[in-house]
Order: structure tokens, then C-alpha cells, then sequence
């Protein structure tokens, strides 16, 4: 036991963080077996990131280790560090704490230490592979979660851009860098590219030189790339522009049919077996009028956020957010 200042007894408890300030190349070496493939979780820019444990019993946590043979990965550690060291948000990935040593060669070692996400990366939701864990192919995101999701990811943006004492700006948003915890909440990681900014509305220059990459536009998005599996992304038709085309014809023809689906079989669930069949009818159209409006909301959103120019055409992260809250709240009425 210790006593506060106030004179009151608190059991002495040693936090993760001042667990993990202490830890050593060696422990990390010993925690992911050698930074075994077998213990690989994931890749970015600069480096591979390991599933860990430290102590038997103890929750594991993500290792991501740092490529130094690439002389950006030095300035990739400082820009995350730097952008991490004092925001806090519930949608943001947690840093416990940094590494920053030399291995066994003596060469030079960089690590930054997370919590770890159980639900893996929005990416292996959205485009799972066979390499990926079953769940990822057999199960899908429903409209709910995926609502959820983005609403996790503009409070996140919302706070970066609007709420830190210096801007920031993550300029690499993509499914791969958004973790999801085990109540499949979503938190935006990998902040390597990420830039300090100064500047008041959307007159914002760089505060600092950690990353020799620079945001394309402003504080807004960076423009959606497209995945070029499909015929109708022929003629340089991007996403933003067949989600533009949708609007003004059927948007219901865009949407995943695995998630119209998984629609159909809540509703389902939902409807109480006694009514009559005109109940029904009336029930379900009145269920599939809302959902449309919503994706319809959700759509608009996103092209909205995507227009070719970041100062005058594109929709600003805190409307974005109130869009998308406004959009669960007319699917939640649906339900």
C-alpha cells in the first residue's frame, strides 16, 4: 500500500505504460520469438509490426518495428513519437511506449509499442484473402458496424484536425492503417507521415520536417485511390466518380450485396411472427425506404469529402462527422 498526498491508502499498482518504459531489445526479441514470421501481424511504409507477449497470463500487444535500412524509418519514428506523445482519443491507437536501442549487431533499433487490436485492420474486413484469418472470409461487416466504423474514424480525424492545441494532419488514411479492438471499435494508427500544422480556417503550413512526404491538399482528404478488379473502372473512372454517378441514378446498385443481406436477415430477425402479412409488406418497405436514405447519406458524404478540390468543394471533417451521426440515427429509426 502507498498513501496519496491527500492521506488516503491506494494499493500500489505499476501501470502497462511503466511496465512497458523499461523494456529492452532483448525482452522484445524474447516476446515475439526472434520476431518470428510466425508472430507477423502486419507491414507498413517502414517497417513490419509483430503480435508480442511479455509474460505469461499478460495481454499481448503489437510490436512494430521499424526497417531501419530505409533513412526515412528514423524520420517516420520521431513524426509518430512526435504525433502520438500527447493526443488522447478514445479512436486513436494507444502507444505504450517507445524503443529506441541497438540489437544484437549493434546496429541501430527502433520500435514503437501498442495495444493490441484483436479484430486486425479494416482492411482484412473489407478484402480478405485466403492468407487471411477464416473469420475475415466467412464473416461481414454489416451496415451498422460499418456506419460505426466511420463514424470512429471522422471522430478520430475531428479530433486531430480541430481539437489538438497544433493541428494534425495523418496524410496516409487507408483501411490497412484503421485497427479494430475486440468490441470492434475502430482507431487510426500508423502516424509516420503525419504533419504538425499551424494556420488558422484552411490557411495551414508545416510546423515540422519529420517526413520528406507533404499532404495532398490541405487539411481535408487525401483523394481516394480506386481498385482496378472490376470493368466498370475502365476509361480511368474512379471511385469518387462512380459513387457521383450512383447518386444520380440508383445507389442501392453500388452497395455491397453481402451487406443487403446481412440487411434482410435483421430485419428478419427483428419482425414479430404474429403480425399479418400486409404488416409485413408495410413493415419492409417502410425498413428498405430508410436503409437506402441512409447509404444514400453515407454516399454523399463520401463524395462529398472527395471532391477534386480540398479548400473550396470539399465538406470539412466536423460537418462530415454530424452527417454520419445523423445518418445512424435515421438508421437506428429503422430498426
Amino acid at each position: 500500500m502507498r498513501r496519496s498526498k491527500s492521506g488516503t491508502d491506494e494499493t500500489q499498482k505499476t501501470s502497462l505504460y511503466d511496465h512497458y518504459e523499461r523494456v529492452s531489445f532483448l525482452e522484445l526479441h524474447k516476446a515475439t520469438d526472434g520476431f518470428s514470421p510466425a508472430n507477423s501481424i502486419g507491414t507498413g511504409h517502414f517497417g513490419s509490426v509483430f503480435k508480442a507477449t511479455f509474460h505469461e497470463g499478460t495481454e499481448p500487444v503489437a510490436v512494430k518495428v521499424l526497417n531501419m535500412i530505409d533513412h526515412k524509418a528514423s524520420k517516420s519514428f520521431m513524426a509518430e513519437c512526435e504525433a502520438l506523445r500527447n493526443v488522447r482519443h478514445r479512436n486513436l491507437m494507444k502507444i505504450l511506449t517507445a524503443c529506441c536501442t541497438v540489437d544484437f549487431q549493434g546496429n541501430d533499433f527502433k520500435a514503437l509499442i501498442f495495444k493490441f487490436m484483436p479484430n486486425g485492420s479494416l482492411e482484412k474486413w473489407l478484402h480478405p484473402v485466403r492468407t487471411d484469418d477464416e473469420r475475415y472470409l466467412t464473416e461481414n461487416l454489416s451496415l451498422s458496424r460499418r456506419l460505426n466504423i466511420a463514424i470512429d474514424v471522422a471522430s478520430a480525424l475531428d479530433y486531430l484536425h480541430n481539437q489538438c492545441e497544433t493541428p494534425i494532419v495523418h496524410c496516409d488514411l487507408k483501411p490497412s492503417n484503421i485497427l479494430l479492438d475486440e468490441d470492434m471499435v475502430a482507431h487510426v494508427g500508423d502516424f509516420g507521415l503525419a504533419k504538425f500544422l499551424q494556420g488558422k480556417n484552411n490557411n495551414y503550413s508545416s510546423t515540422n520536417n519529420t517526413s520528406s512526404f507533404s499532404p495532398k491538399g490541405t487539411i481535408g482528404y487525401i483523394p481516394p485511390g480506386r481498385r482496378p478488379t472490376d470493368e466498370e473502372f475502365d476509361d480511368g473512372l474512379d471511385l469518387h466518380q462512380f459513387c457521383k454517378i450512383a447518386l444520380r441514378k440508383e445507389v442501392m446498385k453500388i452497395i455491397d450485396p453481402h451487406v443487403l443481406e446481412h440487411e434482410e436477415e435483421a430485419n428478419d430477425d427483428h419482425r414479430d411472427i404474429h403480425v399479418n402479412n400486409s404488416e409485413i409488406q408495410r413493415s419492409t418497405h417502410h425498413e428498405s425506404g430508410k436503409t437506402e436514405e441512409c447509404i444514400t447519406s453515407i454516399i454523399k458524404v463520401g463524395v462529398e469529402c472527395s471532391m477534386p478540390s480540398p479548400i473550396s468543394e470539399r465538406m470539412g471533417i466536423k460537418d462530415a462527422l454530424k452527417e454520419l451521426v445523423a445518418a445512424k440515427k435515421l438508421y437506428e429509426s429503422a430498426r
